[in-house]
């Protein structure tokens, strides 16, 4: 009897053993999707709290996962923005500062780690420029239009067209092994010209005076500044240029208006295919044990310090962006008010995959912790950002306010709820972020002890990025590829 009873218990124990371990094994991520939307504000999805419902399937993740409402990005430009995010480095570090400027081979990059990691790696583009800056260092697979559709000085594929190549590759299919997937939306960016359908819903609304009111009251935007730069920019779009009467005896406020309606309904159709593409992978299976991070790679000026665009500006409009992380069952659902920026997605991936990080000199940090619920608190002492580099130039006039252009470099240090801006040329600037968040009033006379902290940090990051490491200009044919995506200096 006794015999029997110990054979028992070595059973059960061998039994609950096994399951344990398949429970365990059951939670591993095997499949990473990173997506990552041009031009896309933080402060125009819902869950960041703008009054319209412009992303109801990525608010949906959001409140079954976890969403860090204060993530910046290190650059207002694609590319560099991309180079940090891919290398956890910042753009002074891995020398990407301008969209033309070719990532160094001696980088490493997540595809290349993951791929070391015995994951197949895919990735699929709606523009045509990331392979000139070789950041498809890594991928097995990848995917970018080869004639990008042109409209209205605007070259990219269509969300839906990303769609139809990723369907084409994953649906109906088995995939086995481990798998990374980057994918990348260009819509927002302007000019703006989403699909009628979409347009129209958001037409439908009926909500100028309420839309108008928070831009101007909680945005802080000067509905006059619309009317002044949209017709200073008339001449350079064909399709001002096939409409000559569009905005013609327009209220500025109308002129506002009508142009948040065009980018909030790009964001709106970026999020309807979102959710197609996430059903092609549910669809496939490959949802199970897998990890979802949403982001956007700067975000837009839509007239916030008078100016419309990004690149030039590294403003809060400019430089905050949403992070969206979903994994059921791995991820707690959470909002974390936390400051982070895009070189901490990297090293947050790979201690949640249980990878160790090679990368060196990163001032990066994890918030993996954060995510598991092994802890609650995070705290970074400073953000960095960068704006792209300008070639010099001789100018005897001054340079007009809607040029995408400006005299020096510009730097941005984020500390203790603090935004510092450094101008190489020009003055600097301090913010309050908590009580001014988009940036009205320069505090920076009144806090000369953080000024020189934020500033002594600044100077011993571009102190210790100084390298030999050689940068490459893209090829001429690359550059006039980037030009027509409506990035002219």
């Amino acid at each position: 009897m006794k015999k029997t009873l110990t054979i028992t218990t070595i059973f059960m124990i061998l039994v609950i053993s096994v399951f344990f371990l398949f429970k365990k094994e059951s939670n591993k991520i095997e499949h990473v999707f990173l997506v990552t939307i041009d031009t896309l504000r933080a402060d125009h999805l819902k869950t960041y709290g703008y009054p319209r419902e412009t992303t109801p399937f990525m608010d949906f993740l959001s409140i079954q996962g976890a969403t860090f409402q204060n993530c910046f990005s290190n650059s207002a430009t694609t590319n560099p923005a991309h180079a940090s995010i891919f290398t956890s480095l910042y753009p002074i570090q891995h020398k990407v500062e301008k969209n033309w400027i070719e990532l160094n081979d001696s980088f490493t990059t997540i595809a290349e780690i993951l791929k070391e990691e015995n994951f197949k790696t895919f990735a699929f583009t709606s523009s045509d420029i990331f392979k000139v800056n070789n950041l498809f260092q890594g991928f097995d697979y990848f995917n970018e239009p080869e004639n990008p559709r042109k409209k209205w000085n605007k070259k990219y594929r269509q969300a839906e067209l990303t769609r139809l190549a990723i369907s084409k590759q994953f649906q109906d299919k088995k995939i086995t092994g481990k798998t990374f997937v980057w994918i990348h939306l260009f819509d927002p960016h302007r000019p703006y010209y989403p699909p009628d359908n979409h347009l129209n819903s958001i037409k439908e609304l009926n909500d100028k005076d309420k839309i108008v009111s928070f831009l101007k009251n909680k945005h802080k935007i000067d509905p006059e500044s619309y009317k002044r730069i949209t017709f200073r920019r008339r001449g350079r779009s064909d399709f001002y240029k096939n409409n000559p009467n569009y905005y013609k005896n327009w209220k500025s406020e109308d002129i506002l208006y009508d142009q948040i309606n065009l980018y909030d309904a790009e964001i709106s159709y970026v999020d309807s295919q979102l959710k197609e593409i996430f059903d092609i992978f549910e669809r496939s299976g490959m949802n199970k044990n897998s990890l979802w991070i949403f982001t956007g790679d700067h975000g837009e000026g839509l007239g916030n310090h008078n100016w419309f665009m990004h690149s030039r500006e590294i403003y809060k409009e400019a430089i905050g962006i949403p992070l969206i992380l979903y994994s059921p069952g791995l991820i707690k659902k959470a909002i974390h008010n936390h400051y982070t920026e895009h070189t901490d997605i990297l090293p947050s991936l790979l201690d949640l995959l249980g990878i160790h990080n090679p990368v060196k000199n990163s001032t990066s940090s994890s918030f993996a912790d954060l995510l598991t619920g092994k802890k609650d608190n995070f705290k970074k002492d400073y953000l960095f950002a960068k704006r792209e580099t300008f070639k010099k130039r001789k100018m005897k006039k001054k340079i007009p306010l809607s040029a995408n252009y400006e005299h020096g470099d510009k730097y941005s240090i984020i500390s203790g709820g603090f935004q510092y801006i450094h101008r190489t040329k020009g003055e600097n600037e301090l913010f309050d972020l908590s009580s001014d968040p988009y940036e009205i009033i320069n505090i920076i006379s009144k806090k000369g002890k953080l000024v020189n902290k934020m500033k002594n940090y600044l100077f011993s990051i571009l102190k210790s990025s100084k390298s030999d490491t050689k940068v490459n200009k893209a090829n001429e044919k690359a550059i006039n590829k980037i030009k027509a995506l409506g990035y002219i200096e």
